[in-house]
C-alpha cells in the first residue's frame, strides 16, 4: 500500500518536472546552446521511459531530481529586487509618457488671464497661521497649493519696479537699491515708497496656478468648437513669446468676422448664442467683466467696436475670460490650426472650488 501511494506522488512530481523542462526549452531554445537543449530533452525522455516502465522507484526519483536540478541551473537567474523595481518603474514611466504624448497632457496655468474660470499664480495678503508651521505647511500645500511668503528688505531705500522678465512665471521683479526680489504679479507696491532695512513689505499666501489635463485627441475626431477652453503653441504667432503654451477660450472659428461691442462678443455682426462660457462672461456677474476693447494707447487690433478680426480657412481666435488683464487675440490676432494642442477639461490640483470639470 505504501509503494502505491509513493508511486502516485512520484508520478505527479514527474509530470510537474517534465512540464517545467519542456517550458524552459520552448521559451529559451533560441538562447540556449544546442548541446544544452539536447541534454534537457534526453533527460526528459529518460525520465518518461523509466516512469512508464515502472523501473525501480529510487531510479525514477533520482532521474526526477536530476531533471529538476538541470531545469533550475539552466533557468535564467532572477534579477535582484532593485532591478525588478527599476524595470517596473521604467515600464510605468514609458506608459505615462506615451499617455501624455498622445492622449492627456498635464498643464499648469501660469497667469490670471482666464480668471475666474481658471486661476494662475495669485496671492492673498495675510499673516501666518497655525497651518504654516513646519510639518503642517506641507499638508496645506498638498491640499490647497498655497505656501506662506514673507518679503523682507535687506537695505533701506525706495521700492522700484524693475523692467525685466522674472524667471518665475506669474511673478514680477521689484527692487530696493541693489536688492531684487520676485513678487506675485498681482501684488502692487507704491513706486518710490521709502522702506527701512529689515522691514517686511509684503506677507501672505501664494497659490500655485491650477493644474489641468488637456485632451489632445478630441480634435482628431471632431472639429474644434466655439466656447471650448483651448491650449495652443505660440510658435510662429507674431507678437507672442515663442515656444510656449497659452490657454484661452476659443471665441472665433474659421472664416468669421470677430468684433466686440462691450460687453458682448460679436460674430459676423451678431451676438453669440448657446455658448455657456461666453454668455457667462457677457453677463458681468461676479468676477466676470464682459468682453472689453483694448485701450486706445495700446498696440492691437480691437480698439473700437468697428474693428474686426477676420479669420482664414484654418484660423481661430482666442480670448481670456479676464478681459481686463489678458494678452489675447484682441492684440495679436489669430491662431493657426497647426498650433492647436487640445481642449482643457479637468482641474486635478489643487483642491478648490474649481476642482473637477471645467466650462
Amino acid at each position: 500500500m505504501k509503494t502505491y501511494f509513493e508511486w502516485r506522488k512520484l508520478r505527479k512530481d514527474v509530470k510537474s518536472v517534465v512540464k517545467d523542462a519542456r517550458s524552459l526549452v520552448n521559451m529559451r531554445r533560441d538562447l540556449m546552446k544546442q548541446e544544452s537543449v539536447d541534454e534537457v530533452e534526453n533527460a526528459i525522455r529518460a525520465l518518461l521511459d523509466a516512469s512508464k516502465a515502472k523501473a525501480d522507484i529510487d531510479v525514477v526519483k533520482a532521474k526526477t531530481e536530476k531533471l529538476a536540478g538541470m531545469v533550475e541551473t539552466k533557468r535564467p537567474k532572477r534579477n535582484h529586487i532593485m532591478f525588478e523595481i527599476v524595470e517596473v518603474a521604467v515600464v510605468a514611466l514609458s506608459v505615462a509618457m506615451a499617455f501624455r504624448a498622445y492622449f492627456f497632457q498635464p498643464f499648469k496655468i501660469p497667469t490670471g488671464s482666464m480668471q475666474p474660470t481658471l486661476y494662475g499664480i495669485h496671492s492673498v495678503q495675510k499673516e501666518s497661521s497655525v497651518f504654516d508651521i513646519p510639518g503642517v505647511k506641507i499638508l496645506k500645500w498638498a491640499i490647497t497649493g498655497s505656501s506662506h511668503k514673507k518679503i523682507t528688505v535687506r537695505i533701506p531705500g525706495q521700492i522700484e519696479s524693475v523692467n525685466e522678465q522674472s524667471k518665475k512665471p506669474g511673478y514680477k521683479v521689484w527692487r530696493v537699491g541693489s536688492h531684487k526680489f520676485n513678487v506675485p504679479s498681482d501684488v502692487r507696491f507704491q513706486q518710490g515708497y521709502e522702506v527701512r532695512a529689515g522691514e517686511t513689505i509684503w506677507e501672505g499666501d501664494v497659490y500655485t496656478g491650477d493644474h489641468v489635463f488637456v485632451n489632445k485627441i478630441i480634435w482628431n475626431f471632431s472639429k474644434a468648437k466655439r466656447d471650448q477652453i483651448m491650449v495652443f503653441k505660440t510658435t510662429g504667432i507674431e507678437g507672442l513669446a515663442q515656444g510656449i503654451f497659452y490657454i484661452k477660450r476659443m471665441v472665433g472659428l474659421p472664416n468669421e468676422e470677430i468684433s466686440i461691442i462691450p460687453p458682448y462678443l460679436m460674430i459676423n455682426g451678431k451676438r453669440v448664442e448657446n455658448c455657456f462660457g461666453i454668455s457667462r462672461e457677457e453677463s458681468q456677474k461676479g468676477l466676470y467683466a464682459g468682453y472689453q476693447l483694448i485701450a486706445p494707447s495700446h498696440q492691437g487690433i480691437l480698439k473700437t467696436s468697428q474693428d474686426k478680426i477676420i479669420t482664414g480657412d484654418v484660423e481661430y481666435v482666442a480670448m481670456g475670460d479676464n478681459t481686463f488683464n489678458s494678452y489675447d487675440g484682441r492684440y495679436w490676432g489669430t491662431v493657426p490650426l497647426e498650433n492647436l494642442v487640445g481642449t482643457q477639461f479637468l482641474v486635478y490640483w489643487p483642491i478648490s472650488k474649481r476642482w473637477g470639470w471645467t466650462r
